[in-house]
């Protein structure tokens, strides 16, 4: 007997970091770069091995342009374009374009520039 299991996305709020809400989307988005990043095949069992460190990052990348905002305001503007100008060396392969890349492995951009911008503005 074969079960065919079908994952409905429903988007509600995860966590909260300072009034700023992380959503169930969010976290997939976040899994789902995870496991592409890491080499591990996309599937029920590796997402939820990833969802906690998913989360956990998705809250220290808050956390970060929170305080980076809080210190100087125009540091989210500058790890916005210095995170776009690293994103396409970091993620593009021989064949397709980051953008590409991402998409086809169902990720969305943002995920991956949030997170570049979070490491950048730290």
């Amino acid at each position: 007997m074969n079960l065919l299991v079908v994952f409905q996305t429903v988007d509600v709020i995860v966590a909260v970091v300072n009034d700023v809400a992380i959503s169930s989307i969010d976290l997939q988005n976040k899994v789902k770069l995870l496991i592409f990043t890491t080499g591990k095949k996309d599937n029920p069992e590796n997402f939820l091995q990833y969802r906690q460190e998913a989360l956990e990052m998705l809250v220290d990348e808050a956390l970060k342009i929170q305080a980076g905002v809080s210190i100087k305001p125009s540091s989210l503007k500058n790890a916005e374009n210095t995170a776009r100008s690293y994103f396409e060396n970091i993620y593009r392969s021989e064949n397709l374009t980051a953008t590409k890349r991402l998409q086809a492995a169902g990720i969305q951009i943002s995920t991956a520039l949030d997170q570049l911008k979070a490491d950048i503005i730290r």
